[in-house]
């Protein structure tokens, strides 16, 4: 299940993506047992992030983590100053 939520957290606008998978840090141990793929994908988004925070006044921060509530990931985007 993927669950997409976007709400006000004065100052900022939060982006939320749930899921009920494993979770972020079983996916990063089981994925240690295969050495033969490495996944850029969050260094690409921390890299096209740092782009946009150089260029514009409005800034962005993200992060991943393990769901409290019950297994899986969740994803987290905050756009901050948005004019």
């Amino acid at each position: 299940k993927l669950t997409i939520l976007i709400y006000n957290e004065a100052p900022a606008i939060v982006i939320e993506i749930l899921d009920n998978g494993i979770g972020y840090s079983q996916g990063l141990r089981e994925k240690e047992n295969v050495r033969t793929h490495r996944s850029h994908g969050v260094d690409i988004t921390t890299e096209r992030i740092g782009q946009f925070n150089k260029k514009h006044t409005s800034r962005i921060t993200f992060g991943i983590e393990d769901r409290q509530d019950q297994a899986g990931t969740r994803v987290w985007i905050k756009v901050l100053n948005i004019q």
